[in-house]
């Protein structure tokens, strides 16, 4: 990948190939001596006229290591940054289960958004894409992630994020519980975003191409050294898109400015700032399917084209995101080093959306209209850390002491008047979806309230304990508070929590032979329970914007990774205990009350593979098997049922294949599968269980890449969803229709 660095030896005056050189010309001007003057010495050969003895050239190169997460290397990651305390790792020596999509696999898939980010990895399902009006939400062993679970370069961002994919290096998935690694979180996982840092050679690429449908897109990435000496370094990126997405009416604007700057203060001073503005702006946002009305038969997904705009064309999101954060990493000596962070993030947000309610009357399919208004909201997060790296040996222990505290903090400020429902009338669903005015709201004219304030603090201490080359332990402490108040519009405390809990991680890792790691790992998490949405299948909930107090979540692992040639295996088997959190039925459904009740329990398995299986075959991909269950609970029709939402069976494959005879080109395609899920409407007692369907999609694509007048230029086209699959994404949301996109890349 052309802005990523190779390094090599390519200069003959240093290195490996210089003193090889040096060497070789030293033998060539001693044979050249004996030739002539020490041979004439001997009495033997002193002729003048004796030839000199020849030494032939001979040329040392040596090529190095393709970059790690690079094409050259099939995507293979080597190191992992979703560690929090102990920094950064090697993935294969991780007792955690991590997905990576590197840059780029962005690049190369054409990926705009983070919706395809999550399709593409394998750990992750996508539940709800960003075209509803929010960020994308994703379920990690058959738990859903929102908002709220977010990292970004290691430090935790919440909101309703559109996270911009162009400036990052790498998007990073754990799978399973994180409290010692990052606090108070989400029982499935979390997502990990890295941004592209400076080069140390200069770096000019520019790629134009279309998104899908008619949204073109222009991006500049530039870098590289400011000083002569290297020390001073910088990474620009430049993101601007515009158009219909090849959805009736669904028009995205954004545009992103990204920048990194690196300065060696020494040797062993690194400070690095970045700043970053994106503007997302998406009207015709895709509609929810709610609640059936009347008697509907098995509403399929056929019925509905893709293509077609369900929604109205007035509706809207609009998104703008700031980000500044600086680190700071010192190694004071060999044994001790130093690392401080700091992020401040504000978001800023406000849509309008529909939410259908489906009903069949008389033999036909009708769909009434409801209109969804809310006004700006803001977002504010602040988070850091700070932490202390001590090796030692210990009786012939090394130990590797980590301790530090790391904290965020979260804001919401809505208006007084923050929400609006209007009904707008009952139409029939086909030929063609109803186009209808955009009602009158009235939200957002009364003042701004502090809705929300979440903290959370951690004082932690862990050690990297290596016994000898085969046997190692990561041992931890989590020590984490996590302080919620919700207000009134009044400014009365409405709602309040204080929780405090240990939360322990103890990972036993064996390598049998040097690929091989196998491992254990037992984890305890402060869980976060999340917020009460407005409303839930189309209905009221009675403890909206109120948040469920915390809980504790176990989790129990045991997996396996190595490397085979170049190609990186993983499995891992696990066992989650968690809270049951879901929305309970009131009156039939006629409310809704988020609450906690029970526990539930997910086990299952993940097997995934990346790198070249040949020079020619890269593959990526994984599979994973789920068997959840609320194994406690008070409401009798939950018991030992699958909750809704996580699909059963999940696989996905991706792989590309260069073509020997035509050098530069290489074909591209995969496919996704995901197994059935229990609808939402299962939450309601009297409605019978209803399973959604599993459905497979397809892609397919190109590459080529060829020198134009000197530039390297690579043109790429990628078809998702090729075959034009209808599905239910999930209970209220279609899958995505199909998608042409196509890209060209020149580097200077």
């Amino acid at each position: 990948m052309g802005h990523r660095a190779k390094s090599g030896i390519g200069d003959a005056s240093s290195g490996l190939g210089g003193g090889l050189s040096a060497l070789l010309a030293g033998v060539s001007m001693m044979a050249l001596t004996l030739g002539t003057d020490a041979l004439a010495a001997d009495g033997s050969a002193g002729d003048s006229s004796s030839a000199p003895i020849q030494v032939p050239k001979v040329s040392v190169t040596e090529t190095a290591p393709a970059p790690e997460g690079s094409a050259e290397a099939g995507y293979k990651p080597e190191m992992a940054t979703t560690t929090g305390p102990w920094g950064t790792m090697p993935i294969q020596d991780t007792p955690y289960s991590i997905g990576v999509i590197s840059g780029d696999l962005i690049d190369n898939r054409i990926i705009s958004s983070t919706d395809q980010i999550f399709a593409a990895d394998p750990l992750t399902q996508l539940y709800r894409n960003q075209s509803r009006g929010y960020g994308s939400i994703i379920y990690i062993r058959g738990l859903p992630l929102t908002n709220g679970f977010t990292e970004l370069n290691g430090m935790r961002v919440s909101g309703d994020l559109i996270m911009p994919v162009e400036d990052k290096e790498r998007v990073e998935t754990l799978a399973g519980l994180s409290g010692f690694l990052y606090g108070p979180g989400n029982a499935g996982g979390l997502v990990n975003y890295d941004i592209k840092r400076p080069t140390p050679t200069m770096l000019n690429e520019v790629t134009v191409g279309n998104y899908g449908g008619g949204q073109y897109f222009g991006h500049a990435d530039v870098g590289g050294p400011i000083d002569g000496a290297g020390k001073f370094g910088y990474r620009l990126n430049v993101v601007r898109s515009d158009g219909n997405t090849g959805i009736d009416d669904n028009d995205i604007d954004k545009y992103l400015v990204s920048a990194a700057f690196d300065y060696h203060v020494t040797d062993n001073l690194l400070v690095q700032v970045d700043y970053s503005h994106q503007h997302y702006h998406e009207t015709g946002t895709q509609a929810d399917w709610g609640a059936w009305t009347g008697s509907v038969p098995h509403f399929s997904p056929s019925i509905l084209d893709p293509t077609k705009n369900y929604s109205q064309r007035w509706t809207y999101n609009k998104n703008d995101m700031d980000v500044a954060g600086t680190n700071v990493t010192y190694t004071v000596t060999p044994d001790l080093q130093l690392r401080t962070a700091y992020q401040f993030t504000r978001i800023e947000d406000e849509n309008a959306y529909i939410g259908n309610n489906i009903g069949y009357n008389n033999g036909r399919y009708t769909y009434s209209l409801t209109a969804h208004k809310n006004a700006p909201a803001e977002h504010l997060n602040n988070s850091g850390y700070g932490f202390a790296d001590y090796s030692f040996d210990a009786l012939s222990i090394h130990n590797k002491l980590t301790v530090g505290y790391y904290t965020d903090s979260y804001e919401l400020n809505l208006h007084q008047d923050s929400s609006q429902n209007i009904n707008l009338g009952t139409y029939s669903l086909s030929p063609n979806p109803t186009s209808v005015a955009a009602p009158a709201f009235t939200v957002g004219t009364l003042p701004v309230y502090t809705s929300q304030t979440t903290w959370n603090q951690n004082y932690v201490i862990g050690d990297e304990i290596t016994l000898n080359d085969q046997w190692s332990a990561l041992v931890g402490l989590n020590h984490t508070e996590i302080d919620t108040r919700n207000f009134s519009i009044s400014g009365a405390t409405s709602s309040h929590y204080d929780k405090t809990a240990f939360t322990p991680s103890a990972s036993l890792l064996f390598k049998p032979i040097p690929p091989l790691t196998t491992y254990v790992t037992y984890l305890e998490s402060l869980e976060n329970s999340g917020t009460a949405s407005l409303t839930y299948n189309g209905q009221t909930v009675t403890n909206a914007n109120q948040t469920v107090s915390p809980t504790l979540s176990r989790q129990y692992e045991v997996g396996a990774k190595a490397t085979i040639g170049r190609m990186l295996l993983t499995t891992a088997l696990f066992e989650i205990d968690k809270a049951n959190t879901y929305y309970a039925a009131n009156n039939n459904g006629a409310t809704y009350t988020y609450t906690t009740d029970g526990e539930q329990t997910n086990r299952g398995v993940e097997v995934t593979a990346t790198g070249k299986v040949t020079p020619d075959l890269t593959l990526s991909g994984g599979i994973v098997l789920l068997d959840a269950k609320i194994t406690k609970t008070n409401t009798a029709y939950l018991q030992n049922q699958p909750p809704f939402g996580a699909a059963q069976a999940m696989g996905k494959l991706y792989a590309e294949y260069a073509i020997p005879p035509v050098p530069g080109l290489t074909l591209t395609g995969g496919a996704t599968y995901v197994g059935r899920q229990v609808d939402n409407n299962f939450a309601v007692p009297a409605t019978a269980r209803d399973w959604l369907p599993s459905y497979i999609t397809g892609d397919l694509g190109l590459r080529f890449a060829a020198p134009i007048y000197g530039t390297e230029t690579i043109f790429r086209l990628n078809v998702t969803n090729v075959t034009g699959e209808r599905y239910w994404q999930q209970s209220d949301l279609t899958g995505a229709p199909r998608t042409v996109a196509f890209s060209v890349s020149a580097k200077f």
